[in-house]
């Protein structure tokens, strides 16, 4: 009965350790992400914007242009909720395009 008490013990630690683990370090995309918003097209620009963090950007639309490391995935609304409805990659821009958040990701 001892030997499975601290079987038991030594499990639950080893997934307490797992489970706390070492935290994760914030990571910038590189570069600049820029889209217009409307009404007024008025051009506004995200440097280094924050991998995995979802950005508001109020009622985006029009010119957008993704010049980060990382693929900008564009949501309708302003919480990044749901899947995205376009993602841009490196490089990559589009003419007409109308959102209310964007997420960074690698």
């Amino acid at each position: 009965m001892r030997r499975v008490t601290i079987a038991v013990a030594t499990t639950l630690a080893a997934g307490t350790l797992t489970l706390v683990g070492v935290p994760s370090i914030a990571q910038a995309a590189t570069g600049q992400f820029t889209f217009h918003t409307q009404p007024g097209n008025v051009a506004l620009t995200l440097n280094n914007p924050q991998d995995n963090q979802c950005i508001p950007v109020g009622n985006a639309g029009g010119q957008t242009s993704n010049a980060t490391n990382s693929d900008a995935q564009l949501f309708s609304g302003p919480t990044c909720k749901g899947n995205p409805i376009a993602t841009l990659h490196l490089g990559h821009e589009m003419v007409n395009a109308k959102f209310g958040s964007v997420r960074f990701a690698q």
